[in-house]
């Protein structure tokens, strides 16, 4: 039941495995693009999940960067060295940051009586994003960043899984729900003041509740993790199940002009 990392060379087609014993989860970048941080568990979550790092073309082992009582669950890592992540020991989620200089002991950023999780900071590293339950559902909110003064709700009717776009100006996240999930976007103005603007959909993905996801670094194109449907077996592969296939088509009022032309 365990769960390891691979990496995928989207040129070669390579396929090639990092972890081979423990349970791996929730792969991280750094931002040279040459290791890759993760969280583990040795004895099935027993004592905890801890948090790692490993040369992502394999030529060392992975190594502890964070072992502390409880989950830690990692979210972000920043551009100067900065680990963002979340995690506690009574029951609920905290936020936290873990950098160079801290000579592996994490510094607090929120903490409360409910959940907060999934840290996202600005590129600009003044304003940060998270998820948290304060009212009762999972809700997006930004606060400043490193100090949390300030506070806006981003989201309305549920949110979760926040991503900066990568000029800083717009949040996305998921809206849960049937028939299917929702991507979101919520423009950020900063000037004179932080404005949250109302959220916008941007698209539709039955993806039956979104648990691994990234934007792009270019800011306009994602990566998302799908759910197969298992209904009825396709006619002629016994034993299969259908899969939803959603296609992405460019240039496609040019396309259409082609196949319709207008008399």
């Amino acid at each position: 039941g365990d769960t390891d990392l691979f990496t995928f060379d989207l040129v070669s087609g390579t396929l090639t495995q990092l972890t081979f014993d423990a349970d791996n989860d929730r792969p991280i970048w750094s931002a040279d693009g040459k290791r890759i941080l993760f969280n583990r568990s040795i004895d099935g979550s027993q004592s905890g999940e801890d948090l790692y790092v490993k040369p992502a073309d394999n030529s060392a082992p992975e190594q502890a960067i964070l072992t502390v009582p409880g989950n830690q669950m990692p979210s972000a890592w920043l551009a100067d060295g900065t680990i963002t992540f979340y995690g506690g020991t009574g029951g609920t989620s905290d936020l936290f940051t873990l950098s160079p200089a801290d000579s592996g002991k994490p510094t607090p950023y929120l903490s409360a009586p409910w959940n907060e999780i999934d840290l996202q900071v600005a590129p600009d590293g003044k304003l940060a994003a998270y998820a948290a339950s304060e009212t009762g559902t999972e809700e997006i909110w930004i606060r400043d960043f490193p100090v949390p003064q300030g506070k806006w709700k981003v989201s309305s009717g549920g949110g979760s899984a926040p991503r900066w776009s990568p000029d800083g100006s717009a949040i996305y996240y998921w809206r849960g729900g049937a028939p299917s999930d929702t991507l979101m976007r919520v423009r950020v103005d900063r000037s004179p003041t932080v404005v949250v603007r109302a959220p916008e959909v941007v698209i539709a993905l039955n993806a039956a509740g979104i648990s691994n996801w990234d934007l792009h670094p270019d800011g306009r194109r994602l990566i998302v993790a799908m759910s197969q449907t298992t209904t009825a077996p396709v006619s002629g592969r016994p034993g299969a199940a259908p899969v939803d296939r959603y296609l992405v088509v460019q240039n496609w009022f040019s396309e259409l002009k082609r196949l319709a032309p207008v008399p």
